[in-house]
């Protein structure tokens, strides 16, 4: 199973962060928790859209960079390794049971 992964969404900013330390992502909320409070103290009024959230990421689909080194070939066909290596796309999932993590 992979590491747990938290985020911080702010219905202002959109995606705050992603955080492999869960203390970390509190902290986050807390402070924009406190920032969404100071909003509306200084309008003196709700929107009604105001939102914070802090939520555990049971799924990852992200790009990672795989063993394969890239290739490419020169001016006469012959292949060369200029560095690097190729991305791909890769699912993370710390779900314990399809439709049920507990």
């Amino acid at each position: 199973m992979n590491k747990p992964l938290w985020m911080v969404h702010d219905i202002e900013d959109g995606l705050v962060g992603i955080y492999d330390n869960f203390d970390t992502a509190v902290k986050k909320y807390e402070e924009y928790k406190v920032y969404q409070d100071s909003c509306v103290a200084d309008r003196g009024e709700f929107e009604g859209s105001e939102r914070v959230i802090l939520a555990e990421i049971k799924r990852d689909y992200r790009v990672v960079v795989t063993e394969d080194p890239i290739i490419e070939e020169d001016e006469n066909g012959n292949e060369y390794e200029p560095g690097g290596n190729y991305a791909a796309f890769k699912e993370f999932v710390t779900e314990t049971k399809e439709g049920n993590d507990g």
